[in-house]
C-alpha cells in the first residue's frame, strides 16, 4: 500500500512542478502586445534611430535637418516632445539617441532643407508632400532604421483660397490650373513671380504680380511666368468682399489690374482713389465688345486714360457694347499732381498713415491734417535737415534725425504746417500722426 501511495505522491509532485514551471514561464515571457515585442532574444531597445534621407533618384541628401517626435498611444504625434534635430551626413544619415522611456513610436520631421535642394519637398511613399509638422512613422520594435525621400513635386493642377505653393519639375512656359472654389465671385490672384494670364476669352498683354478677376468654380487659367530662372513660387487667392455692383464697387488701387469677363446686359463698377496728388487712372483699357464710362464719357475701343479732371474719387463702370458677352482688361496707374505741396494744395496727412515729403532749398512744402475729434495728437517724424513751422499750432521744430511732439486739437481743427531745408540741400521728411 505504501508503495502505491509513494508512486501517487511522486506523480502529483511531477504534475504540480510542471504546472508551476508553465505559470512561471508565462509570467516571465513578454506579451507581444504589451509594447515590448516578443521574446527578449527577439527585441532589444535600440540606442539610436537612423534616418536616411534620399533624393528621388536615390542619391543621399546631406545637411538636411531631421527631428524625431514621439507618437502617443492614440497615434498622435507629440510636437512638444521631440528630440533635438540632427543634420544628415554625406551618406544622408542622421542618427538620434533614444532610450526606452521615449516610447516605441516616432514621427520623422524635416525641419530644414538646404538651398542645394531648394526645389525639393519631403514626400510620402506615393510622392505626395507631407503637411508641415508631419512625416513618416517609425516603430523601433520593427526597425530602428527608416529611409525618407525628398522629391521635386509636380505643379498643382488647381488653386484654392489661401496660399498655394508650387514647385515645378523644370522650367516651363505655362502653368494650367483650375479654380478650386465653392462659389463664383471676385478674387485677387497674387504671385511671388510676375506673370501673364489667359483664360476663357481673354489674355493679359502686360505682366504683373497680381490681378483681380471674376472666377467661377473650375474655371481654367493659364499662367506664363516671365522670370525663367525661378521654379518655386506662391499663388495666393483671396476673395473680394465687393461684388462689383454700384453699391459695392470694386477697389481700384494703385497698380491693380482687372480682368472682367462681361455678361450680357450687366455693368461692373470700380471706384478709384485719390490721395496726396496720386490720382488713380485706368490705363491700357482693352477688350472685346465693351463700353466703359469714365467721367461721363463712353469708350468702346482700347484707350488710355490720363488723370481725371476731378480730384474726387470717381466711379468707373464697364459693360457690354451691344448686349452680348464681352471681356475687358484694365490696369490702374497713378498721375502725380505737380502742384502738390503748395500752400493751396498741401499734402494730406491721415491719422496713422505715414506721409513722406521731399523738399529742396527753394519754397517750403506744406502738409495739412484735420483732427477728427478733440484730443491729444502725437506727431512722430524722421527727417534730415528739416525745419517744421506749425502756423501757431506748434512751435518751430528743427531736426536732423527722428523725434516726436504732441499737440492738443479740437474736433475738425485743421493743422497746416510747412517743411523746409535747413541747409538748402534736398532732403526729406516722413511724419505719422497718431492719437
Amino acid at each position: 500500500m505504501s508503495k502505491y501511495l509513494k508512486s501517487l505522491i511522486t506523480a502529483c509532485l511531477v504534475v504540480c512542478m510542471t504546472v508551476c514551471l508553465g505559470i512561471f514561464a508565462a509570467a516571465c515571457t513578454k506579451n507581444p502586445d504589451s509594447g515590448n515585442g516578443g521574446d527578449d532574444n527577439d527585441f532589444t531597445y535600440p540606442s539610436s534611430i537612423n534616418v536616411t534621407v534620399l533624393l528621388d533618384d536615390g542619391t543621399p541628401a546631406s545637411g538636411v535637418s531631421v527631428q524625431l517626435c514621439t507618437v502617443s498611444d492614440d497615434g498622435t504625434a507629440d510636437s512638444a516632445n521631440c528630440k533635438l534635430p540632427r543634420a544628415t551626413n554625406d551618406q544622408g544619415v542622421a542618427s538620434t539617441n533614444v532610450k526606452e522611456s521615449d516610447g516605441f513610436k516616432f514621427e520623422v520631421h524635416i525641419l530644414n532643407i538646404p538651398e542645394t535642394y531648394y526645389y525639393y519637398s519631403y514626400v510620402d511613399a506615393n510622392g505626395n508632400p507631407y503637411a508641415a509638422g508631419t512625416g513618416a512613422r517609425i516603430d523601433v520594435r520593427e526597425s530602428a532604421n527608416v529611409t525618407v525621400k525628398l522629391a521635386i513635386v509636380s505643379v498643382t493642377d488647381k488653386i484654392s483660397e489661401g496660399s498655394n505653393t508650387v514647385k515645378l519639375a523644370a522650367i516651363t512656359d505655362t502653368l494650367k490650373v483650375k479654380a478650386d472654389i465653392e462659389s463664383a465671385g471676385w478674387y485677387k490672384l497674387a504671385a511671388t513671380n510676375a506673370f501673364l494670364l489667359s483664360g476663357t476669352g481673354f489674355a493679359l498683354t502686360n505682366d504683373n504680380n497680381e490681378v483681380n478677376i471674376y472666377l467661377k468654380p473650375n474655371d481654367e487659367l493659364t499662367f506664363s511666368f516671365t522670370d525663367e530662372n525661378e521654379l518655386v513660387f506662391t499663388l495666393g487667392l483671396t476673395a473680394h468682399e465687393a461684388d462689383g455692383t454700384a453699391a459695392k464697387p470694386l477697389p481700384a488701387l494703385l497698380g491693380s489690374q482687372y480682368v472682367i469677363p462681361l455678361e450680357a446686359n450687366k455693368t461692373v463698377y470700380i471706384t478709384n482713389n485719390t490721395i496726396n496728388g496720386k490720382v488713380v487712372s485706368a490705363l491700357d483699357v482693352s477688350g472685346t465688345n465693351f463700353k466703359a464710362n469714365y467721367e461721363s464719357t463712353d469708350y468702346t475701343e482700347a484707350f488710355t486714360l490720363k488723370a481725371p479732371t476731378s480730384t474726387v474719387p470717381q466711379t468707373f463702370s464697364v459693360g457690354t457694347a451691344d448686349g452680348a458677352a464681352g471681356v475687358v482688361t484694365l490696369y490702374f496707374g497713378e498721375h502725380v499732381d505737380k502742384t502738390l505741396g503748395s500752400e493751396n494744395n498741401p499734402y494730406i496727412a491721415e491719422l496713422g498713415v505715414a506721409v513722406t515729403v521731399e523738399y529742396d532749398g527753394g519754397e517750403p512744402v506744406w502738409v495739412s491734417f484735420t483732427a477728427s475729434e478733440e484730443g491729444n495728437y502725437t506727431f512722430s517724424y524722421s527727417a534730415d535737415s528739416c525745419i517744421m513751422a506749425g502756423n501757431g499750432e506748434f512751435d518751430l521744430v528743427e531736426s536732423d534725425n527722428a523725434g516726436s511732439f504732441s499737440v492738443t486739437l479740437t474736433a475738425n481743427q485743421v493743422v497746416k504746417f510747412n517743411v523746409s531745408s535747413k541747409s538748402w540741400d534736398p532732403a526729406s521728411l516722413s511724419i505719422t500722426i497718431t492719437k
